[in-house]
């Protein structure tokens, strides 16, 4: 899922609409709108400013770059 997916489910979920996140964000309500609609691309001022705005941390819609480890596995070089 994108990360403008996952906020358009978080403000469906938390009954939040698009206008009053464009008032705390500053975002317009068109651009806002689009973005959501995965028709625009969300770039970082706006992502920070719509966390801001939801009091949510910025990995809330992220998702993690490297895979978590698996226990018991080793990683490094062999010791010979």
């Amino acid at each position: 899922m994108e990360v403008a997916e996952k906020i358009r489910v978080f403000l469906q979920k938390h009954g939040i609409e698009a206008a009053c996140l464009s008032q705390k964000t500053g975002i317009s309500v068109q651009k806002l709108e689009l973005i959501l609609q995965g028709k625009r691309r969300l770039n970082f001022e706006d992502y920070a400013a719509i966390c801001r705005a939801l009091r949510v941390d910025m990995s809330t819609f992220l998702e993690p770059c490297v895979p978590p480890r698996r226990a018991g596995r080793r990683t490094g070089s062999r010791a010979g």
